[in-house]
């Protein structure tokens, strides 16, 4: 599916440079369309919100790394064969930073061609009261980049950038609770809503995410939430709350690489859905397992 579209920011510089290009210039001379693939998992592009991304965004940063201009497809239709044609684009090397979401949950902040840097650049999470995001999934957040696309002169240029998903799913089940006993929360709190355009993450406050578990028409109570992206090196906060009570908290990163150290195998970077088991036992400790594999039990209480 072909989008052609024009750039949204920048284009004074843009006539500016058609009026002095000259052979000797050849980084200031427009040229025929830049072409942008993009390739993706499709279970993943709809990961979050149970919703595709509708909006695909692709900035383009030079060779001193300062912002050229950005192009928008507001009605983006995420399937194989879909691309970009940007229009009007200088000869040149480019950075190329492309981000897709749905609605209006993330934001960025103004650019000015010439002027912004690449370093500056952040794509973050819209704050909300109590920076809590209670029992709602986040919509997509898909990125990609390509660190040096070729522009030349007189010449159609194409690339392919992959595309993948900041949002992941955690899956809880929660074992041994009676229908009559008070109700079980979980949260996750973390400081991952801000993030670099090479997706790499800024300091951000903290965020919590909550989920509310009920039981469902097989009598197990279960709850499920969508988190921005977890990563080795991190520490998120697991809890498990019984109500107003933590009966379990720990590092939900340390305990996935508890199941990694047991044989999980699993990638921060490819694995996107964990399913978390919390038992409860008749004295209140609590096991854990994830995606299939004992993490934790009661020798890792509150903390």
């Amino acid at each position: 599916m072909k989008s052609t579209f024009t750039r949204t920011i920048g284009l004074v510089l843009l006539l500016l440079a058609a009026l002095s290009c000259t052979k000797e210039n050849l980084d200031r001379c427009p040229t025929t369309p830049l072409r942008l693939y993009f390739t993706f998992q499709e279970e993943e592009a709809s990961r979050g919100a149970g919703e595709a991304p509708r909006r695909l965004d692709v900035y383009l940063f030079d060779t001193g790394e300062k912002f050229v201009g950005c192009w928008s497809d507001e009605n983006a239709t995420l399937e194989a064969g879909y691309y970009m044609e940007l229009q009007d684009v200088p000869g040149g090397q480019y950075r190329v930073v492309a981000w897709a979401t749905a609605g209006d949950r993330y934001v960025t902040g103004e650019f000015l061609a010439g002027a912004s840097s690449f370093a500056e650049a952040e794509m973050s999470l819209a704050r909300s009261a109590g920076d809590t995001l209670r029992d709602t999934p986040l919509s997509p957040l898909l990125f990609g980049q390509h660190p040096g696309a070729i522009v030349e002169v007189g010449r159609k240029s194409q690339y392919e950038i992959t595309l993948e998903n900041d949002v992941y799913t955690l899956n809880f089940k929660i074992e041994g609770a009676a229908r009559n006993e008070s109700d079980y929360r979980v949260a996750v709190m973390d400081d991952n809503t801000r993030y670099r355009f090479d997706n790499s993450f800024l300091p951000a406050p903290p965020f919590h995410y909550i989920a509310t578990a009920r039981f469902d028409n097989d009598n197990v109570l279960k709850t499920s939430m969508n988190v921005l992206r977890l990563a080795n090196g991190r520490a998120p906060r697991l809890t498990l709350r019984q109500g107003p009570d933590d009966i379990f908290s720990g590092d939900l990163v340390a305990l996935i690489l508890r199941a990694n150290e047991q044989g999980a195998g699993i990638d921060f970077g490819a694995t996107r859905t964990f399913d978390i088991t919390f038992r409860v036992d008749v004295d209140a400790s609590v096991n854990i397992s994830i995606n299939g594999w004992d993490v934790a039990t009661e020798e890792m209480p509150v903390s």
